[in-house]
């Protein structure tokens, strides 16, 4: 994997490219607080580089993760909020 500095339409991305084969792999992993536009820049930049082109929904994991860390009480309220950072914060003190 290599980070991709990508100009399409005038618009910069920067991207972390995975090549397999001689072609680009992409992959969006939308989430709790995805919004609707990063969502369809995600798929228009796919598009616009006719590589192999998959979606993640990251909510099931993050759900998991919420459910094996041992708290009191019901984290359920703060899930959307919380859920995407679980997938990058260490836990290290």
């Amino acid at each position: 994997m290599v980070g991709l500095p990508l100009q399409i339409d005038g618009l910069l991305f920067n991207c972390a490219v995975v090549i397999y084969r001689g072609r680009i792999l992409a992959y969006a992993m939308p989430g709790f607080v995805t919004s609707e536009r990063t969502l369809q820049q995600a798929r228009r930049l796919m598009t616009a580089i006719g590589c192999l082109a998959h979606e993640i929904d990251i909510r099931p994991s993050c759900m998991q993760i919420l459910q094996d860390i041992p708290l009191s009480g019901s984290i359920q309220s703060e899930m959307p909020r919380s859920a995407p950072a679980s997938k990058r914060v260490s836990t290290g003190s």
